[in-house]
């Protein structure tokens, strides 16, 4: 297997984010989910930040680490691109070529485009919380 998360479910079946979606449908409503999909940030009507809250931990984590650093090495947030959670979501591993993920460009680009906003919306919503428990540096 390659380096990275391994997804035992992936989005394999191009085009469709289905099983994303009835996930999220869960807990948000369609507009929500739908706004989430457009490129523009808008937190108090997106799911990102929602979602986020989830990872809670993160924000202690960060504050402990930012203070044991006492001022002296700068503290560094990090999520992954959306382009290579997209990858790891459509072909469930790491794969050289991303043919996979690529594939869902060219056979349903609408579908890919939606996708790939809601984990870009997502990501800046990760960033932002590490931002305010303390990250300096984000990356």
């Amino acid at each position: 297997p390659g380096k990275g998360p391994q997804f035992d479910a992936p989005m394999n079946v191009c085009g469709d984010i289905s099983s994303l979606i009835d996930g999220l449908s869960k807990t948000f409503s369609k507009e929500q989910i739908d706004k989430s999909a457009e490129l523009v940030h808008a937190p108090s009507e997106q799911i990102g930040a929602t979602l986020v809250e989830s990872l809670a931990y993160t924000k202690t984590a960060l504050n402990r680490i930012r203070k044991n650093l006492d001022g002296k090495i700068p503290l560094i947030g990090f999520t992954g691109a959306p382009w290579t959670l997209m990858c790891y979501m459509t072909e469930g591993s790491s794969k050289p070529s991303y043919a996979g993920a690529r594939r869902w460009f060219f056979e349903t680009p609408n579908e890919a485009k939606k996708l790939l906003r809601l984990i870009t919306n997502t990501c800046l919503e990760v960033l932002l919380q590490q931002i305010g428990a303390g990250a300096q540096i984000i990356q």
